[in-house]
């Protein structure tokens, strides 16, 4: 048994293993359990490769569980030294730096900070942490402000329909705190690379600002990942409708970007790993461009090692490189299996094209010819399909009508994005181009709109199935083995 195929069965002990910690309480005997059990299976049939693997399996789940657990003590402070020790404690100043790139809305803006002291009677003692801060929308805060707050420390709630105390874990904020008092101490003092393209996005932002909302507003969702000019109505109807993922910058996106830009080399005869490295550096600086979303960065890495697996013409072990990609990002922050929708969404997406395009690929190509148009579209829908049960388990119910709304908009997505992309482009190199070309962006993003707003209407009533967890963690691992047969047997036909 080759190192790869060891290490693949490895990589998935570990994710069972954090899976199991992350779902459920996990007591002392069952570690010493299969620890012991492990340890014995190895020890005894050390000689046969396959059986001490299976032990070495049970030894990777333990430490998989142990890994997830050993995260999830973050979340209980040792002492002042952590912020989240003073939450619920009343009113408290505190000092740090916002990282990452403010969220902004219509009428809010949201910042994370990094904290690293705090005043206690008016002595400034060491502390760490990152704090989530809700405020309205002026005045306006930017990456990289040092900043002087004064407010109340909460620990984050868990609503019925969303636990948003475990969405704030998966990036260790175990704090937030709302409309602070805020004194800008220095600016700049963030990375200065970064800084200049969130500023160089600011750009291309006042170019899609030429196109009203909220044709607009889906034009820097779906390029941009911006949502500030989404109205409350206008997201309502995008989830009513069951469009919401439209706009997400995640897994789908990504692949629908690899494929555009895959389509476009070929076309200019390039070979396809000469494309497939040229667009991994376009898609890395786009990722970048974009302010590094987390979603987006997971994405992205699924599909550099899905994308060169294809590359290099060994489709087999594009399922492993998902594997190991998705281990690795499990191993950096286990907490993502668990509470990153995100993540969950693109490793679904990417197994949908590996396994789901070659089956709608072969149905279709035998009723007409190849092009890559139909590709394209077959691709998008591709990664959708295994995502669909996810997004539904996530959400809690189902738009009665959303698959039909979903036929209707996500084969149109790919030219859309492409729409967008070009524009914001030729407006940012000419922008004499900005308001002759807006009208025909409004023209093709209003099919999105139209779709959602009448579909919100139709629906007006939701199926909620008695779907649990485990039912949709079957349902999946049933889907995977079915298509991965289904796969099998037509490479061995065709070797035969």
């Amino acid at each position: 048994m080759s190192f790869s195929r060891r290490f693949f069965y490895y990589s998935l002990a570990f994710i069972a293993g954090v899976i199991i910690a992350s779902y459920s309480d996990v007591n002392i005997f069952f570690y010493f359990g299969f620890l012991i059990l492990g340890i014995l299976i190895f020890c005894v049939f050390y000689q046969k490769k396959e059986v001490a693997i299976l032990g070495l399996c049970f030894l990777f789940l333990v430490f998989g569980m142990f890994w997830e657990e050993k995260f999830e003590a973050k979340s209980i402070p040792s002492g002042p030294k952590n912020i989240h020790y003073f939450n619920n404690k009343g009113e408290i100043t505190f000092k740090g730096t916002v990282y990452g790139e403010p969220e902004r809305k219509t009428d809010k803006q949201k910042l994370k900070l990094k904290v690293n002291s705090v005043f206690i009677d008016n002595k400034e003692i060491s502390s760490e942490g990152n704090v989530l801060l809700s405020m309205p929308i002026y005045p306006e805060y930017f990456y990289g402000d040092e900043i002087l707050v004064k407010g109340k420390l909460l620990t984050p709630k868990e609503f019925p329909d969303f636990n948003y105390k475990n969405y704030l874990e998966k990036d260790f904020i175990y704090s937030v705190v709302y409309s602070p008092e805020i004194k800008v101490l220095s600016k700049n003092n963030g990375n200065r690379f970064f800084a200049k393209i969130l500023k160089f996005k600011d750009e291309f932002i006042e170019v899609a600002q030429a196109v009203p909302p909220p044709e607009g507003a889906l034009l820097e969702g779906m390029t941009l990942g911006e949502t500030r000019r989404f109205s409350t109505d206008f997201q309502d109807e995008l989830s009513k409708s069951g469009l919401s993922h439209i706009v997400a910058i995640s897994g789908m996106n990504i692949i629908i970007l690899f494929e555009i830009f895959l389509t476009i080399f070929l076309f200019f005869g390039l070979w396809r790993k000469q494309a497939t490295f040229l667009i991994i550096i376009i898609l890395g600086f786009y990722i970048l461009f974009i302010g590094l979303p987390a979603s987006a960065v997971r994405a992205y890495i699924m599909g550099i090692f899905l994308y060169l697996a294809k590359a290099i013409g060994r489709q087999s072990t594009s399922s492993r490189s998902i594997v190991f990609a998705g281990t690795a990002m499990i191993f950096q922050n286990p907490l993502i299996v668990a509470r990153d929708v995100g993540f969950q969404l693109s490793f679904l997406a990417s197994l949908g094209l590996i396994y789901v395009f070659p089956i709608l690929k072969e149905k279709f190509s035998r009723e007409s010819q190849d092009s890559k148009i139909k590709d394209l579209i077959l691709t998008t829908l591709a990664a959708q399909s295994l995502c669909f049960p996810l997004i539904v388990f996530n959400f809690g119910n189902i738009p009665v009508l959303s698959p039909i709304s979903n036929i209707l908009v996500v084969p149109f997505s790919p030219y859309l994005l492409a729409i967008g992309f070009i524009y914001l482009l030729l407006g940012f190199l000419l922008p004499i181009l900005i308001l002759p070309l807006s009208f025909i962006v409004e023209i093709s993003f209003s099919w999105i709109s139209f779709i959602a707003k009448n579909f919100a209407l139709l629906n007006n009533f939701f199926l909620t199935p008695p779907f649990s967890l485990i039912f949709i963690l079957v349902l999946i691992i049933a889907l995977f083995i079915f298509l991965k047969k289904k796969t099998s047997t037509k490479v061995s036909l065709e070797k035969a």
